[in-house]
């Protein structure tokens, strides 16, 4: 029998009227740098295609501010890199690096070794 401290209506213990969406919300948001790491992983995008991308598939609205701050971060430690594009409009489309892949199959091993072991 669980004790009752842990007893939820699921992840996090989330209250009843919390919907899915809302708590995938919060783990996209709480993994930001892996999330946009892992879609720029697949094809080389800019700051607001990201997010149009995570509207569509996640249906979750991040302000741009948000993203570019993260995609700085992530830059700057060099798991992405940047290219200005001046074809249509200027603008700078990000691509994960060797290191960011590296990072990211690491990472992911991480989750899952943590998630395996119930730790």
């Amino acid at each position: 029998m669980q004790s009752p401290s842990l007893q939820g209506s699921g992840p996090l213990n989330a209250p009843p009227e919390a919907s899915r969406p809302d708590v995938e919300a919060r783990y996209v948001k709480a993994f930001l740098d892996l999330v946009l790491l892992s879609h720029l992983q697949q094809r080389p995008m800019c700051g607001h295609e990201l997010m149009r991308e995570l509207m569509r598939s996640r249906g979750i609205a991040l302000r741009s501010g948000t993203v570019y701050r993260v995609l700085h971060r992530l830059e700057r430690s060099g798991l992405i890199a940047g290219e200005w594009r001046t074809d249509l409009r200027v603008r700078k489309i990000y691509g994960a690096t060797v290191d960011g892949r590296r990072f990211l199959r690491q990472t992911g091993g991480m989750f899952l070794r943590f998630l395996e072991d119930g730790a």
